[in-house]
């Protein structure tokens, strides 16, 4: 199985604000691949009208800040998830065991690469200004 495109990956609009390209963050435009497009849709003809909903400027936005979102953090919160997975595993021998300060320091350090990667889930994703 190939690899995904390295991450951090970012938002662009080249092509007009109704069509978003996700291109890795960091590069020069004229460095660009195009990972994935994310765009407002428009039904295919007049019948569709009445029973498609179109997906807004808004919507197609918000669904590139979260692609963005997702992606970026990925690898940051399995590892956070695998690390705690590994620490809190003990089994039957739970109510033996006792925290030695490795284990305090590494749990803590788990938690903290949880909450930055929230962080990141949380905070805004830039989109490029609209073109007008």
């Amino acid at each position: 199985m190939a690899k995904h495109t390295p991450t951090p990956w970012c938002v662009e609009d080249p092509m007009g604000p109704d069509q978003l390209w996700l291109v890795e963050a960091g590069k020069q435009t004229y460095e660009w691949r195009c990972i994935a497009i994310v765009a407002s849709d428009d039904p295919i003809n007049d019948e569709d009208r009445d029973s498609v909903e179109p997906i807004s400027m808004a919507e197609m936005e918000a669904n590139a800040a979260f692609i963005v979102k997702a992606c970026n953090n990925h690898d940051a919160l399995v590892d956070a998830l695998r690390t705690l997975d590994t620490l809190l595993d003990f089994g039957d021998e739970a109510l033996e065991t006792v925290w030695t300060f490795e284990d305090l320091t590494s749990i803590q350090a788990a938690f903290d690469k949880a909450r930055a990667a929230l962080d990141q889930v949380t905070d805004a994703v830039l989109i490029p200004p609209r073109h007008t």
